[in-house]
């Protein structure tokens, strides 16, 4: 019987390519494809993925990199590594894919080489110049400063290598197996303590993948509970239904459940232990007498009896709490703890309106010490931007993966960190911190209060946006510069057309009135040859990318334009 999985993989990939307007070749959008759906469980954005693109000329077979610590991506390098905490848990994930139908020895020989030049801690980095791009360095340069960091905090470290192709697992050869399982020796022999593994996908394991569509209803048993009104229902549940219902099938925590401003909130390390020691020590008070609860926002609540089937769940309270009883519940140890029989307050909401639904989340947070820049997107110019882009035929996705989840094109679709680092680019003048820090114009209150005001005209957050978006496709369609450089000189590039075209600094005032047709291909080419001499003449890295002397040169250079 004819396999038919190579037909199917390479339509899905076709015909995905088509509906969300990807632009690119079939073999980059194999990759996009293939890192989604091997990591659907970490819920990541076309963004974040194309962040973690390492492709290009001396990549080392290593086609994308990501790095996650206690289930958070980690795309940029932190000011410090206060966050790390005792037994963190270090993910790496690193992927080679090839749009082919077959696996070939000589690429797992190039990650085993690769990763054992890199992850060999005794040898400096500068070694390396010339043999591997800027941009793998300067991620095994994070990789490093991570384990360092670390090292008192005694993590779990685990990396995972990733081969994928449209070929057939089952057809590969026992040379290609065993060099995998060599991968992972090495690694474990090179960094002890560490987990490794090294898997083989295929089309018929990306199709399986590619069927799973996200969980969009989910089911929890309460103990008692009551609708003291439309919309709403207050239950006690036991801890143990609780658990549950923020696992996922392979009893992780799922993470796409908690809402995107405050899930990445590790919380107060003291909080947190009082939390573990109510549920290590229980003493005569049931665990709701003593702990504040769980919210939870949906579009619909369907009641069964005890149980409750929540549409499109979304936790905006309660994160330390449930993940505590989630560490509490994945510990062996505590199997047989009389805790299990206790009980959590949970108040499920399902708001009529957006407006309703971001008052709810600062509301139910104002009282804990969840920082402002978590709630950036709940405050109304983000949904007055929200409003406008989709007059323009954009999408802003002040909700993460919102519109990702509604099938949306790619390139139409803009974060609230891209257009932060649009702003932070043309409006600001830092290329070179929207390049190494773009979280940055997000937790600075002074910047961000000025950038993100009633007082500016959406318009200016389009026309930012308009310049990155019209640099970033000139670039894309230049063969001749690959993925992380490009990623290094697009802040510049808008920048310097922004100037140009204005003929002085640009500005609020001035970026209201820009003629968008001006920035044309000549333009953007134009200064592209100036960024790329300037860039180049620095060293051409990512460090010169991410400094300060780069954006000076830029400028002088640009003043013999205008």
């Amino acid at each position: 019987m004819a396999n038919n999985d190579l037909a199917l993989i390479e339509a899905l990939v076709t015909g995905q390519m088509s509906e969300l307007e990807y632009v690119g070749n079939d073999s980059d959008f194999f990759e996009v494809f293939s890192v989604e759906n091997i990591l659907k469980d970490k819920d990541l954005s076309f963004e974040e993925i194309e962040l973690g693109i390492l492709d290009g000329p001396d990549d080392g077979g290593i086609d994308s990199a990501y790095i996650f610590i206690d289930g958070e991506l980690i795309n940029e390098e932190p000011d410090n590594f206060d966050f790390l905490k005792r037994h963190s848990v270090i993910e790496v994930h690193y992927f080679q894919t090839k749009y082919s139908a077959s696996f070939k020895e000589r690429a797992i020989e190039s990650i085993q080489r690769t990763l054992n030049d890199m992850l060999n801690l005794n040898v400096d980095l500068d070694t390396f110049d010339g043999e591997y791009n800027p941009q793998l360095l300067a991620h095994f340069e994070l990789i490093r400063k991570i384990i360092k960091a670390s090292v008192t905090k005694f993590p779990k470290l685990n990396i995972k290598c990733y081969y994928a192709t449209k070929g057939n697992k089952s057809t590969i050869h026992n040379k290609c197996i065993i060099k995998g399982e060599r991968v992972v020796e090495d690694i474990q022999a090179t960094l002890s303590g560490s987990e490794a593994s090294f898997t083989f996908w295929g089309a018929k394991e990306l199709l399986e993948e590619a069927r799973k569509q996200p969980k969009s209803t989910f089911s929890l048993v309460t103990k008692e509970g009551f609708s003291p009104d439309k919309g709403l229902y207050i239950a006690l549940v036991e801890l143990k239904n609780l658990y549950s219902f923020i696992c996922n099938e392979e009893k992780q925590l799922n993470k796409s459940i908690f809402e995107s401003n405050v899930r990445d909130y590790q919380g107060n390390v003291n909080v947190n232990k009082d939390i573990q020691n109510t549920l290590e020590e229980p003493k005569n008070e049931d665990f709701w007498w003593l702990n504040n609860g769980v919210t939870i926002l949906g579009t619909k609540i369907f009641t069964s009896g005890k149980e409750l089937a929540i549409e499109n769940p979304e936790i905006v309270n309660g994160l330390q709490t449930s993940t505590e009883i989630f560490n509490f519940f994945n510990g062996s140890q505590n199997s047989e703890k009389p805790c299990r029989e206790r009980h959590v307050l949970v108040r499920v909401i399902c708001p009529e309106t957006e407006e309703s639904r971001d008052r709810i989340i600062k509301a139910t947070n104002s009282q804990t010490k969840i920082p402002q820049v978590s709630l950036r997107g709940t405050d109304k110019i983000h949904r007055d931007i929200e409003d406008y882009f989709v007059t323009k035929g954009l999408y802003y996705d002040r909700r993460k993966n919102y519109y990702k989840n509604s099938g949306k094109p790619i390139a139409k679709i803009i974060s609230i960190s891209l257009l932060g680092q649009a702003l932070m680019s043309i409006l600001l003048h830092k290329p070179n911190v929207a390049r190494a820090r773009p979280s940055t114009l997000l937790s600075n209150d002074e910047e961000y209060n000025k950038l993100f005001s009633d007082k500016i005209a959406l318009e200016v957050y389009y026309k930012c946006v308009a310049v990155l978006q019209k640099v970033d496709s000139n670039l894309k369609a230049n063969n001749t510069i690959d993925t992380g450089v490009r990623s290094d000189l697009k802040y510049y590039v808008a920048f310097g057309v922004s100037y140009v075209v204005l003929k002085g600094m640009p500005t609020v005032n001035s970026i209201e009135t820009l003629n968008l047709d001006l920035i044309d291909e000549d333009v953007i080419n134009k200064v592209l040859r100036i960024v790329q001499r300037d860039y180049g003449s620095l060293g051409a890295t990512n460090k010169v990318a991410k400094g300060n002397e780069l954006i000076t040169m830029v400028v002088n250079s640009i003043n013999t334009l205008i």
